[in-house]
């Protein structure tokens, strides 16, 4: 089975690179990495060009967000597999998509999650906040459950050629694209009890108390569209759960 990883970049020269080696560096080696980029301005597309000989396919050109970009990776994906990986953002260890395979080709499963550790900015020091992921039952969405969307590996086959990200949701679009596929759409994904990514604190939804509460507003409307019973209470024991990670403890 072939694996796509898609990412999407816009100005991470810092980071780009230490992207780019997770995915080269795996030890199942029938995968495309495909990168569409905004239009940075900062050397990021240098260190891809770098890279060039590892990288399936390069996009670079204006686009509506994050997942505009995202879009247009999954359009072009040749995968059996997708899966998105953050351009500030690695994966784990070397033998990540080998474990996605493996379990997927059980044949009991439509798509995978698994474990995400947040890492310092600067990628040193303790990590002091972790998504101890588990598995779940559909209820566990109408509680605010999610998995991890960066260890979340999906059939493409399951996507039916119509599933994409909202671009109505500001930086929620995650969550929507997850809740399409297994709670309207009610696909099989299961757990893997493995630390897969590796993410930089400090993402599209964290920093300003204007992007804080916005995540608030369309994480309600996201809910009431797929129709989830009392979509308020939903949206508050989502952000508790995110409150349990940094405990550090595999509480649910």
């Amino acid at each position: 089975m072939k694996v796509t990883i898609i990412t999407a970049v816009l100005n991470c020269v810092g980071y780009i690179e230490d992207c780019m080696i997770s995915v080269q560096s795996q030890g199942y080696k029938n995968l495309e990495h495909i990168i569409i980029d905004g239009g940075s301005v900062d050397g990021t597309l240098d260190v891809i060009e770098k890279h060039k000989d590892f990288t399936t396919f390069l996009l670079s050109e204006a686009d509506f967000g994050i997942y505009d970009a995202l879009n247009k990776g999954i359009a072009i994906a040749r995968g059996d597999i997708l899966g998105i990986l953050s351009a500030d953002d690695r994966l784990a260890g070397n033998d990540v998509l080998s474990a996605i395979v493996d379990r997927i080709k059980s044949g009991d499963c439509d798509a995978v999650y698994g474990h995400l550790d947040f890492v310092p900015r600067d990628g040193r020091g303790i990590i002091r906040r972790k998504w101890k992921s588990r598995p779940y039952f559909r209820s566990c969405l109408e509680n605010g459950w999610m998995p991890p969307h960066p260890t979340f590996y999906v059939k493409k086959s399951a996507l039916d050629g119509d599933t994409f990200y909202a671009l109505n949701y500001g930086t929620c679009g995650d969550y929507d694209f997850i809740l399409n596929l297994l709670y309207r759409k009610q696909i099989k994904a299961v757990c893997i009890d493995k630390i897969m990514v590796h993410m930089r604190k400090g993402g599209m939804s964290n920093g300003p108390l204007l992007n804080v509460f916005m995540s608030w507003v369309y994480d309600y409307r996201i809910l009431a569209n797929h129709e989830v019973p009392a979509p308020l209470c939903a949206v508050l024991q989502k952000k508790i759960r995110k409150l349990r990670q940094f405990r550090i403890s595999p509480g649910f």
